[in-house]
């Protein structure tokens, strides 16, 4: 089966008016000599007509788009978005962060019989498959005495 390459459209011609009676006169009179049928006319015309005519002026121009540009009021929006997905992740670290050091503080105890041992950053970091924070580092951070309690009562009722 053959694929189909051509494109058809179709003309309507309305005999009241003098032009279009002109066009069908001429297409039923047509010298198959010069032209090999009327699709080849309208070919060779609309040819003709685009070559003298212009192309330029017979099509409508591609309209470009338009640049958009960010308002300073969007901008501060964006900035505020990425701040806050910013701090959400950060708080979500830091919850998993607690968490681990709650479970090798927990598991230390349990292990230990009830009794806690004195262990070191780097030996809780080594027990829990985290990375050791150096003293300069720890100097970064501020302790919360009252998380601190609070972590020590949870695990003492259990």
């Amino acid at each position: 089966m053959a694929i189909d390459r051509t494109v058809k459209f179709t003309v309507r011609l309305n005999m009241l008016n003098p032009a279009h009676v002109t066009i069908n006169k001429v297409l039923n009179e047509l010298n198959l000599d010069i032209f090999k049928s009327k699709n080849q006319f309208f070919i060779d015309a609309a040819t003709y007509y685009i070559e003298n005519y212009g192309q330029e002026e017979l099509t409508q121009p591609k309209k470009e788009k338009e640049p958009e540009f960010v308002s300073t009021e969007d901008m501060e929006a964006i900035e505020e978005r990425i701040r806050q997905a910013a701090k959400e992740e950060a708080r979500q670290e830091a919850n998993k962060e607690v968490m681990i050091m709650v479970g090798s503080l927990l598991a230390a105890i349990q292990t230990g019989g009830g009794a806690m041992s004195v262990m070191n950053k780097a030996d809780a970091a080594m027990e829990t498959g985290t990375k050791s924070i150096s003293d300069e580092e720890s100097e970064d951070y501020e302790e919360d005495e009252t998380l601190v309690q609070s972590a020590l009562r949870w695990m003492i009722n259990d």
